[in-house]
């Protein structure tokens, strides 16, 4: 047999470490490495680390389940912890990071409330009027605990509009693997709103690829004709559309509904400079240019362009102000 090359504990140290960073840790987990043990310590160390993380989050969310539940207030984790319970063959090799739970606008309040009864304080000040009239979620924290984001929308880029109502609506009651309530979303909904998340952060993490490769592969069936049909009702047709045509170029059986014309090759070419730098000034107008471009609809891209202009600009100011910028929602 032939010898792996001298630096291939190099290599495959650096392949865990993006691993890791990419959130696909799982995918190199059960394989063969080259080079002399090293690399396939540093996995051992990282998924030791991930399986804590994830006990903790899981607790984390239980809780807040039947914290709610109390109170009579369905709820549906988005993404995350129980994704990766329904998905992956290791859940725990799944990282995550805040928690999201989604409840209807209707009760928004009265889950403050109960979560604050519980320990958990609402982030309160610039960034929570924003939320309450731009964005889709507010932030509480509790010492210990991940942040948990409480969704009154599942998620607001690209202009979109998708009612957290109807999407609650045709959920389905299950239960977490620690048993505690959550909702499960209906797959077409589920599916738009991983694809919409996963564009709308520039798929800056592999991980949010492998979620909706890992979902397609578990759902089969999915009503296409209905996927599309909400895409253009909930104003994200564009954005969506492209999130499944990058799902498309890596192999995912997913029937493409528009070419890859100018549009998507200027998004495609926003989207490479975003990833290239992590921050500043250029990176916002970036991020800006792109949201803008996926709206749907000329009176979509302004509404998108000028409240991330505002919003951009109202940061600076309180930063100005009060030498701290607030959490972004």
């Amino acid at each position: 047999m032939a010898r792996p090359p001298r630096d291939a504990g190099l290599a495959a140290g650096a392949l865990v470490d993006a691993a890791f960073r990419h959130g696909v840790l799982s995918a190199l987990a059960a394989r063969p490495l080259p080079g002399d043990g090293q690399a396939r310590r540093q996995i051992e160390r990282l998924v030791s680390g991930l399986r804590v993380d994830s006990a903790a989050r899981r607790a984390a969310l239980d809780d807040v389940l039947r914290t709610l539940e109390v109170r009579g207030i369905a709820a549906c984790p988005l993404k995350g912890t129980f994704l990766a319970e329904r998905l992956y063959p290791d859940p725990p090799l799944r990282p995550g990071g805040d928690l999201d739970v989604l409840v209807v606008p209707r009760d928004v309040e009265p889950a403050v409330q109960a979560l604050e009864a519980r320990g958990w304080t609402l982030d309160r000040g610039l960034a929570e009027r924003h939320a309450r009239r731009h964005g889709h979620h507010l932030t509480l924290f509790q010492a210990g605990r991940p942040a948990l984001e409480l969704h009154f929308r599942p998620l607001s880029g690209f202009a979109s509009d998708l009612p957290a109502d109807e999407i609650l609506g045709r959920a389905r009651p299950g239960r977490t693997a620690g048993g505690a309530p959550a909702l499960v979303l209906a797959p077409e909904d589920e599916l738009v709103v991983l694809a919409l998340h996963a564009l709308h952060h520039h798929l800056r993490r592999a991980g949010w690829a492998l979620d909706l490769l890992l979902f397609l592969d578990a759902h089969p069936a999915l009503d296409w004709d209905a996927v599309w049909e909400r895409g253009a009702r909930w104003r994200c047709r564009r954005a969506l559309a492209h999130a499944l045509l990058l799902l498309h170029d890596l192999g995912a059986p997913v029937p493409v509904r528009e070419a890859a014309g100018r549009r998507a090759r200027l998004a495609e070419r926003l989207r490479s400079a975003i990833l290239a730098r992590p921050r500043g000034k250029i990176r916002t107008a970036l991020g800006i240019a792109f949201d803008g471009l996926l709206a749907d609809g000329v009176p979509g891209a302004l509404r998108t362009a000028a409240h991330d202009v505002a919003w951009s600009l109202r940061l600076r100011a309180h930063r100005a102000l009060h030498g701290e910028r607030p959490r972004v929602p």
